[in-house]
């Protein structure tokens, strides 16, 4: 079992909840790990922190993949009140007043899901933990990424006002503990971006794609990179994976 120990800023998660009153009240979770790669009969363990509360309502949910959320147990001063069809294979501790675990023994391909904490009554969640359960047969593998830059034709075209589209591609990677995003170098980040919603499988491997639509000045200006950059959790921590990109105009 493998799982992304650190606690990078994403996993923390801020709520602002105001009442009728006008008084608003702010609730800090903080969720890890984010991600865990396993193989079928490991244990897995993953953990919940309300930063400036005690509510002593704590909860965990599980949600399969483009379904709706199931409770899986509420705990209430240290003891566990378990959903019927989490009463076996799992167990939930409260650690202390503000910190709380839970354990999936046995784990089967079933139980591949998002976990997700909250604390209260009104259900503050944390970011979630992506628990995969690795197929056998399959090794964790990194992604390839590349940027497809817009056709030389519209590089030869100084005076085309339209806006140019880049595509970066992240490919052959397993599993889907990707994140993806842009940035230009030496300059400011002026286009718009399209990241697909989620890794697609083809085969035995995933990709995710990217489109980055920058306006033409900016393209065509010789001092700005474009980059791509994709993190991978690779089982033992996240690691960078980038392709960079600039407009090469061609002599006519």
């Amino acid at each position: 079992m493998t799982v992304a120990d650190d606690l990078p800023p994403f996993l923390v998660l801020f709520f602002a909840f105001c009442f009728l009153s006008g008084v608003c009240e702010s609730v800090l979770i903080t969720q890890w790990p984010r991600y865990i790669s396993t193989r079928s009969n490991d244990s897995v363990e993953m953990h919940c922190y309300q930063n400036d509360t005690n509510y002593q309502y704590l909860y965990w949910y599980k949600q399969l993949k483009g379904r709706y959320i199931q409770q899986i147990v509420y705990l209430v001063v240290k003891s566990s009140n378990f959903e019927k069809d989490f009463q076996t294979g799992f167990k939930a501790e409260q650690l202390n007043d503000k910190q709380w675990s839970l354990t999936i023994s046995s784990i089967q391909e079933k139980d591949e899901a998002v976990y997700l904490c909250a604390a209260s009554s009104t259900a503050y969640f944390g970011a979630g933990t992506k628990l995969t359960v690795l197929e056998e047969g399959i090794n964790i593998t990194e992604p390839k990424v590349e940027i497809i830059q817009p056709s030389k034709k519209e590089c030869r075209d100084k005076n085309n006002k339209r806006k140019k589209t880049l595509l970066c591609v992240a490919s052959d990677f397993y599993p889907d503990h990707v994140t993806l995003s842009w940035e230009t170098i030496g300059g400011e980040m002026l286009g718009s971006v399209a990241t697909d919603s989620a890794a697609r499988r083809n085969g035995m491997f995933y990709k995710l794609t990217s489109r980055l639509r920058v306006p033409a000045h900016q393209w065509f200006n010789p001092g700005i990179e474009f980059k791509c950059t994709v993190n991978f959790f690779n089982g033992s921590g996240t690691e960078a994976f980038f392709a960079v990109v600039k407009c090469m105009l061609l002599k006519t």
